[in-house]
């Protein structure tokens, strides 16, 4: 798995989500976010371009994390339906 070759930095939530879609009414979609205390600005979401995954943004994330202008949003990676670890519907 990806994520074992690029672990998500220190401070990072993984989590898969679950939606109601397709024949069996269920997918998930795999989010790496950058949790922040009382996100008052917008959230930034980082989609990947085909063939790769939201473990793509790990370092960014990371480099995010240290910015005081950044940990006013709430900033999420994701890897969406078909790619990475979200479902293959």
């Amino acid at each position: 798995a990806l994520l074992n070759v690029v672990p998500p930095s220190a401070g990072l939530r993984v989590s898969d989500v679950d939606i109601p879609f397709g024949v069996d009414g269920r997918a998930s979609i795999h989010t790496l976010e950058l949790p922040t205390e009382g996100a008052q600005a917008p959230p930034l979401v980082l989609l990947p371009g085909y063939g790769t995954g939201a473990a793509l943004f790990n370092q960014l994330l990371r480099s995010f994390s240290d910015r005081p202008a950044m940990r006013s949003r709430r900033i999420l990676a994701t890897d969406p339906l078909g790619t990475g670890f979200s479902s293959r519907p």
